[in-house]
């Protein structure tokens, strides 16, 4: 992303035809998509309010599809850790986890309950991340050795796009 006026005005140009997409059509799904991504590019230049500020506006919308909810708090609250306010980055966090836990329930068995999975462990290394910082140990072990059987368990030692890393880590594992 860069940072610079020209790809500022672009966004901004951008979110008011989408506001006013939005408001002529009452499609809510491009605008929340637009939302969490102008909220991407403000996490990425640092600018955390105003990233909070945009995933705030998704959460608003009150989605009825759990996983399009939780995604807006995840960012959400990996955007208030970056700004460092981490009681409430951890509620955010927490609030997602929960949101996705119950979607995993409808994805299974089907291809999207690897990624679900892989943002549950993101989830729970970030809440660890939190709970470090604040020096609170009690459940550190536990929710990263959570992550990390979510890890293992994605490790498919027959998907043949990655077959040396897959045996390499499977080895390493093996050998401790």
């Amino acid at each position: 992303f860069f940072n610079d006026t020209a790809t500022t005005e672009i966004y901004t140009q951008a979110f008011v035809g989408s506001v006013r997409c939005v408001q002529e059509t009452g499609i809510n799904a491009e605008y929340m998509g637009f939302l969490n991504d102008l909220g991407l590019c403000y996490f990425e230049w640092g600018k955390f309010d105003q990233a909070i500020e945009q995933y705030d506006k998704v959460i608003k919308l009150e989605l009825k599809d759990t996983t399009l909810n939780a995604y807006p708090h995840f960012y959400r609250g990996l955007a208030l850790f970056g700004k460092g306010d981490l009681i409430r980055a951890k509620e955010s966090l927490l609030y997602a986890k929960k949101q996705f836990d119950e979607a995993k329930k409808q994805f299974e068995g089907k291809k999207e309950i690897d990624q679900l999975k892989l943002v549950i462990a993101s989830i729970l290394i970030n809440i660890c991340r939190i709970d470090l910082k604040n020096e609170d140990y009690v459940h550190v072990k536990d929710e990263l050795d959570k992550a990390k059987n979510i890890y293992l368990s994605l490790i498919h030692i027959s998907e043949p796009t990655r077959p040396e890393r897959i045996s390499y880590a499977v080895f390493c594992l093996k050998k401790k």
